[in-house]
């Protein structure tokens, strides 16, 4: 819980900055009207316009299309809104669901970033994938 509040305090803070790097997205299941995830969109270089997407989604609620809906809007926010050439993001290398979100998000497999990641268990490698633009259009 502590967690999530400190979550959301920073999110609203990086709403505020000017200019604004981060956009995070509630993801709201209507019907139940509940919280099932988040999405974030972050500016990482404004120079080359480089931007960076990630999504998390309640296990409850995977397979359904929701992480592919999340970071398919994410990516054409970032290039309609905000005028980014490119849009990356990671994933755990063992994450055959989230490679498949962004395989159909319509992301390229770029190449495998080496103990990229200090985690609990150890050092984990990332899978990195990315569009373009003009492969966007």
């Amino acid at each position: 819980m502590k967690e999530s509040q400190s979550f959301v305090k920073q999110v609203l803070v990086d709403s505020a900055k000017e200019p604004r790097t981060r956009y995070a997205l509630a993801i709201i299941n209507n019907k139940e009207d509940r919280l099932i995830g988040a999405g974030e969109l972050n500016i990482r270089d404004t120079h080359n316009k480089k931007g960076e997407i990630g999504y998390i989604v309640n296990p409850d609620y995977w397979g359904n299309g929701i992480a592919t809906d999340v970071a398919t809007l994410l990516i054409g926010f970032g290039f309609h809104q905000l005028k980014l050439h490119r849009i990356y993001a990671t994933c755990d290398p063992r994450n055959i669901g989230s490679i498949r979100v962004l395989e159909k998000a319509r992301m390229k497999k770029e190449g495998r970033i080496r103990e990229d990641l200090l985690m609990k268990d150890g050092w984990r490698d990332s899978l990195l994938f990315s569009v373009l633009e003009n492969e966007w259009v």
